[in-house]
């Protein structure tokens, strides 16, 4: 592996890259499990009854105006449907048979 040579006042130090690694990936894990920690007793000993709940409305959800203004409509008929024709009657696209065909043996 590779070394690192760090020079200081006193003299040479050798510290390696995996030492590096581990100690860097030794305090991430410790933090995360301080992290983990502060999290589950933050979820386990909060008062739940600070849970807001929605109540319904207790005044109409509609009002009917005072004065709605406007004027009627003409009259119309209850139903368009009877001013139409009725459909004339389907007919086959071919002619019948005269006779029944008979079905295979």
């Amino acid at each position: 592996m590779a070394q690192i040579q760090a020079e200081s006042e006193q003299g040479y130090s050798n510290v390696s890259t995996s030492t590096l690694v581990n100690l860097s990936g030794g305090l991430v894990s410790i933090a995360l499990l301080i992290g983990v920690g502060v999290w589950g007793y933050k979820t386990l000993s909060r008062d739940v009854s600070e849970v807001p709940v929605v109540r319904a409305a207790t005044d109409p959800m509609r009002v009917a105006p005072e004065d709605p203004g406007g004027r009627l409509g003409a009259a119309r008929p209850s139903s368009p449907a009877r001013k139409t024709k009725p459909a004339p009657p389907k007919r086959p696209s071919w002619p019948p048979p005269n006779r029944p065909i008979p079905l295979p043996r």
